[in-house]
């Protein structure tokens, strides 16, 4: 799977690296809607900071997306109307919140 994480620091690289060593990654520090996707727009899913706006506009600009994460506690950055339309992309994103909710929690304890 191609996955390209936004908005990323130096030191979650490493981290992702290890959970994902099978996959061809893509890491940038630029925002999600500020990345010139003329250069690279074939992931198969998308993780993205807060600051990372995700649009109609900007998920459309990504033909073979199939997955969206945000790496944070909220998801108003997103456009949740969109991903209803795109049922694949709501559906994963609510499962992978629920996923992250469930390690938290086992992490947890």
């Amino acid at each position: 799977m191609k996955i390209g994480f936004f908005d990323i620091e130096g030191w979650e690289e490493d981290v992702v690296r290890k959970e994902f060593p099978n996959d061809d990654l893509f890491f940038t520090k630029e925002k999600l809607h500020e990345f010139d996707m003329s250069k690279n727009n074939d992931f198969d899913a998308v993780s993205v900071f807060v600051s990372s706006e995700v649009s109609e506009k900007v998920i459309n600009r990504f033909p073979s997306l199939k997955f969206i994460t945000t790496r944070s506690t909220g998801f108003d950055h997103v456009d949740l109307n969109v991903c209803k339309e795109k049922k694949s992309l709501l559906d994963l994103f609510l499962d992978m919140e629920i996923i992250r909710s469930r390690s938290l929690l086992s992490d947890s304890f």
